[in-house]
């Protein structure tokens, strides 16, 4: 009997470094002098270059889907950004209604029809001017295709502003992601990863200023907001090692594979995910974080340009990694 507990309590330790192996991924850079690399003419620029983004996509505040006229000029800056990064750029249209809204697609074609997509929307919520939702990501976007010029992939990468990711079209057909995969569904082109980045630019050192969807994450994961979310698929895992990899001597990150948490299936890679394509959430964690979200406040002088060029430096990095066919 006794050596009947002695295994069983040795399976169920061994059960336990299972589960904390799968699902607890933290890396930590909290200690300025854990890691200080020099920083580079190009990566101050891109510091600068972020705020320059979020600040310019700031000034049309009610970027949202009956407010066509301040799209129009949300989608023109977008435009210009991704052309100036050497992409092949094009504005796909959709009609809703009697109103014509369009994704922005820019292309880094590879050696191979299989594609990568990083995206993320370029709407906001009404009523706010939409700095870290999310302005902040789309300025990620741009600044990752231009750190990204001169390369050649096998796999073609594809950059997209998304239009209706906010009410009242999100997760209707007319949902700009899901307008996308099905003209890459018709077009038979094989996507190996999605990324969707998801605010990436609020941080707090504040004590208990991170929540969590669910009871149990709070208990292992940091109560400091000064992370950045990897939040991957089953399928993405070794993207997501990859991609913490690139960034865990910059910034701190919590990595979780597990199917998608429902809290956060309402982003652009949901329909990706819903397919089985490998797919992640770059995320500060949205609500559970920034309480700007969806209001007035949610302005450019709360993000940390600083923390989100190294996320950006670490999208770089994995990309390079990601776009080849080894």
């Amino acid at each position: 009997m006794k050596r009947v507990l002695i295994i069983v309590f040795l399976l169920l330790c061994l059960l336990g470094l299972i589960g904390y192996k799968t699902f607890v991924h933290y890396t930590s850079t909290t200690t300025p002098s854990a890691y200080q690399p020099e920083q580079s003419f190009a990566e101050e620029r891109r510091e600068g270059n972020l705020e320059k983004h979020v600040k310019e996509l700031c000034k049309y505040p009610d970027r949202y889907a009956e407010n066509t006229d301040q799209l129009a000029e949300t989608i023109q800056y977008i435009k210009e950004q991704f052309e100036s990064a050497g992409l092949k750029t094009e504005l796909i249209p959709f009609k809703h209604g009697n109103k014509v809204y369009y994704n922005i697609s820019g292309i880094i074609p590879g050696s191979m029809k299989d594609r990568i997509v990083i995206g993320t929307h370029y709407d906001s919520a009404k009523g706010s001017p939409g700095a870290d939702d999310d302005a902040s990501s789309v300025a990620a976007l741009i600044e990752t295709a231009k750190g990204l010029a001169g390369i050649q992939p096998d796999y073609t990468i594809e950059f997209v502003a998304y239009a209706n990711e906010k009410s009242p079209l999100h997760g209707t057909d007319y949902h700009g992601s899901r307008i996308h995969y099905r003209h890459l569904e018709e077009e038979g082109i094989p996507v190996q990863l999605m990324i969707c980045l998801e605010m990436i630019g609020y941080y707090s050192n504040e004590p208990n200023s991170q929540t969590y969807p669910k009871e149990w994450l709070s208990k292992i994961y940091p109560e400091t907001g000064n992370f950045i979310a990897i939040l991957g698929s089953e399928t993405a895992t070794e993207p997501s090692q990859i991609l913490q990899t690139a960034m865990k001597h910059r910034i701190s990150t919590v990595r979780l594979n597990y199917p998608i948490l429902k809290e956060f299936t309402f982003s652009d890679h949901s329909v990706f995910d819903e397919q089985g394509i490998p797919s992640i959430v770059l995320t500060d964690t949205s609500f559970y974080r920034n309480k700007n979200y969806h209001q007035p406040t949610d302005t450019p002088d709360t993000l940390d340009y600083e923390k989100m060029q190294w996320v950006v430096k670490g999208l770089i990095d994995a990309l390079n990694k990601f776009s080849f066919n080894e």
